[in-house]
């Protein structure tokens, strides 16, 4: 059973999906929004925090949940709730930092399937950013917990998108703003497709921190290491080639693991826990951390991951403080919060 005073960090979460069922019907109600019928249920015992129902045996079907909740969201208020509630129960939990990916220029307009050809609102944006903002600090000076963003990218806005959210950022400075990288599915394009935006990206000074290795296998990561990236989401598919995952341990390449979104999105991994390749990947000497991905729509916490790896798949109380070890050293915060943490957590 895990020690529950080990400290823990996330450096993977999707910010507006941290959203719980609970909150999502609380948000539908006020904003007037219709819910598609049994998509969400309320809060019971066995579910404090209530579930989100649909089938994961076809990935469309995620995708088509995941858009209808995170586009309850809409209202700064809204992103508040969301992001302190993730942000204070993550606390709860013992976690001491949160690393959130996002594409600035969502908060300022109102057509999400149209983002990079549609006019910013720049009030909507800067009361959507501020409300975020608010809530990191308001949750930091509660429990202490530190939060950090990474701008990203959607792969299918190919490289003119690349260049439009590094534009935006440009235009809207913020000391959080501190990494780069891409979300959305590896099948959308190749990191060579991007190559003029991600080297403009490591000029400009963004650390690099790009989704691969997750549907599309170990080639996805060989290829982005060519902008040696300090960290890759997932990762997890590097494990089926040896030469790729001694080039990760060389590189001192972080991965952001995430238990319960592989499990459950992922044909390879499906059948058992045990098929995770995580333990191979940490015995091998690669460096990892755990993250939720999307915590509300998995119905899942760090807690609960830092659970799985400890109560299914045999990890220590040490090995686990290894991967918030991990997480501290490849944190894009700055080195002086790094260090306040590291003593507050006795890491």
């Amino acid at each position: 059973m895990i020690d529950k005073n080990i400290p823990k960090a996330t450096l993977h979460e999707h910010l507006t999906a941290t959203i719980t069922p609970e909150r999502a019907l609380k948000i539908a109600e006020r904003n007037k929004i219709s819910v598609p019928e049994g998509l969400i249920s309320p809060p019971d015992e066995k579910n404090p925090r209530g579930s989100f129902n649909y089938d994961l045996s076809d990935i469309n079907n995620f995708f088509w949940a995941y858009d209808t909740i995170c586009n309850l969201v809409i209202n700064p208020i809204d992103y508040y709730e969301v992001l302190h509630d993730f942000l204070t129960y993550s606390a709860a939990e013992g976690a001491v930092l949160a690393e959130f990916q996002v594409s600035p220029m969502y908060y300022g307009v109102k057509d999400k399937h149209n983002v990079i050809d549609a006019q910013v609102d720049e009030g909507m944006y800067n009361d959507i950013f501020s409300a975020i903002t608010t809530a990191m600090a308001d949750a930091e000076q509660k429990t202490g917990i530190v939060s950090g963003i990474v701008a990203v990218s959607l792969r299918s806005w190919g490289n003119r998108g690349v260049m439009k959210v590094l534009d935006f950022i440009e235009k809207h400075p913020n000391p959080l703003y501190r990494g780069f990288g891409f979300v959305e599915n590896e099948s959308f394009g190749r990191f060579g497709d991007y190559d003029e935006g991600i080297r403009r990206a490591l000029k400009e000074g963004y650390r690099f921190a790009p989704h691969a290795g997750e549907q599309c296998g170990p080639q996805s990561v060989w290829d982005v290491l060519e902008y040696n990236p300090e960290r890759i989401g997932h990762g997890i598919r590097s494990i089926e080639d040896p030469a790729l995952v001694e080039e990760l341990i060389k590189r001192k390449v972080t991965l952001e693991v995430c238990l319960s979104s592989n499990h459950a999105l992922l044909p390879l991994y499906k059948d058992s826990w045990e098929s995770h390749p995580i333990r191979k990947l940490y015995d091998a000497g690669v460096k990892i951390t755990l993250a939720c991905d999307d915590a509300g729509m998995f119905g899942t916490s760090i807690g609960k991951e830092y659970e799985i790896a400890n109560d299914i798949l045999g990890f220590t109380d040490e090995e686990l403080k290894s991967f918030t070890k991990n997480a501290l050293d490849a944190s894009f915060i700055p080195e002086e919060q790094k260090a306040a943490i590291r003593q507050k957590a006795g890491l």
